[in-house]
């Protein structure tokens, strides 16, 4: 990949937080359990439709992108498809390593949310001249965007060696198209 296709991607450029994205939807999913406030049959027809299932948590990440960041609409859509399989392969973990990926996902929301707050300060920052400022930034931004790339490839290695679990675990019977349900 080229440095301009990296630096004008959104979800590496640091313009779109991966991080918070997969944070939000895991908190809404998370209040989904504690709250069983829904209708039965709405809770059935959602809960025996795999495709319904997937729809509908495209359109969340959606409506949380859409609340978080001013996309087009065709980044929209993008960013949307990308996070949300981001979020299945998330969901695709061995489940002993589940609650250290949230973990993970928290620290590094945390750390997202200071650094944001931090580039923020030096902005207004008068003490520092405007090179200064930008070499502080661009370096922030940098590492904001290494620690989404590893983060991502993290949770595509854990979700290929879960991968590869199951298919030895079902031999021949596994499909892929299992594997993402």
């Amino acid at each position: 990949m080229s440095k301009n296709l990296l630096e004008n991607f959104k979800l590496l450029n640091g313009e779109i937080s991966v991080i918070k994205v997969l944070m939000l939807f895991y908190l809404l999913i998370t209040m989904n359990i504690m709250s069983k406030n829904i209708n039965n049959k709405i809770e059935t027809i959602i809960k025996d439709n795999i495709y319904l299932k997937h729809l509908l948590g495209l359109i969340t990440v959606m409506i949380l992108l859409s609340l978080i960041y001013n996309l087009t609409s065709t980044d929209l859509i993008l960013y949307s498809i990308i996070l949300y399989f981001v979020f299945l392969l998330s969901t695709k973990i061995s489940s002993k390593y589940v609650i250290v990926l949230l973990l993970i996902l928290a620290v590094i929301y945390f750390y997202d949310y200071f650094n944001e707050k931090k580039i923020k300060e030096i902005q207004i920052d008068t003490i520092l001249n405007k090179n200064e400022k930008n070499n502080i930034i661009e370096n922030k931004k940098i590492n904001s965007r290494n620690v989404t790339i590893g983060t991502i490839f993290v949770i595509l290695c854990c979700s290929l060696l879960y991968e590869n679990k199951k298919i030895n675990q079902f031999g021949g019977d596994f499909e892929l198209n299992k594997f993402l349900n």
